[in-house]
């Protein structure tokens, strides 16, 4: 880990402490380090930190990969069809302009209050990044290779796998890495404003409705740590995949 980001933590740290400490805000909404640190000790050992990061983590991995797997494929048909770019470009924009929490009461009453509809309101939030930056992948893509290959002979199934999704590759990762934190996001905010007794976000939003201030700012404090590691994890798997780029 470099030394300056070790360093930019230890900053943020003292700030917190001589706040808390110095009284300059009230000890009750702003808790010292040692009394949250306390409190998170206490979590893990009850074990019930990790059953709700595996609540949050679960809802949001797999309103990922339900994302990827509509966006990938309708963001390259947008991308590769002018016709279908100029009749779906009305809907996408209206709909990716949407904040998620707008359509959860239309969810809750088509889906109900379970986790489908948890899901699908993280899904709504995740997809509309992974299609727009797929197409943007496709259309921004060499038009000379795709014409070089085409005279060559190329099938268009080998033309698609070989030039147009290497091409696209880049982008399609931008719209991941951008899908991945809004999974994150969205997946507490649903848990906030859903019924539920499991996830990070419903913890938090049930020590501020207990007053449990200690305990609140240890849950928004893991929210942070968790969003930090899964994009420094997925960073590193796309600088795996995509060594080829900044060669």
């Amino acid at each position: 880990m470099k030394r300056r980001v070790i360093l930019s933590g230890l900053v943020l740290l003292l700030l917190w402490a001589l706040l808390s400490y110095s009284g300059v805000v009230d000890s009750f909404f702003l808790p010292t380090p040692l009394e949250v640190g306390e409190k998170f000790v206490e979590l893990i050992s009850s074990g019930r930190l990790f059953v709700d990061i595996g609540g949050t983590f679960g809802r949001a991995i797999l309103s990922l990969i339900i994302s990827a797997i509509i966006g990938v494929p309708v963001g390259l048909l947008i991308g590769l069809s002018t016709g279908l770019r100029e009749w779906l470009e009305v809907p996408i924009e209206f709909f990716r302009s949407l904040p998620s929490p707008a359509i959860f009461p239309l969810l809750m009453v088509f889906l109900g209050i379970d986790e489908k509809s948890k899901i699908a309101g993280t899904v709504f939030a995740c997809v509309f990044p992974i299609i727009v930056q797929t197409a943007y992948g496709v259309i921004n893509g060499n038009r000379w290779r795709v014409k070089l290959v085409r005279r060559m002979g190329f099938s268009r199934r080998r033309m698609l796998f070989k030039v147009v999704i290497p091409e696209a590759l880049p982008y399609i990762f931008v719209g991941l890495r951008n899908a991945l934190s809004l999974s994150l996001i969205s997946t507490m905010v649903v848990e906030m404003l859903m019924t539920g007794n499991i996830g990070v976000g419903y913890s938090i939003f049930d020590a501020y409705q207990r007053f449990r201030i200690s305990e609140m700012y240890a849950y928004i404090l893991t929210a942070g740590l968790l969003g930090w590691m899964v994009n420094k994890l997925f960073v590193y798997f796309e600088n795996r995949q995509l060594h080829w780029v900044r060669q």
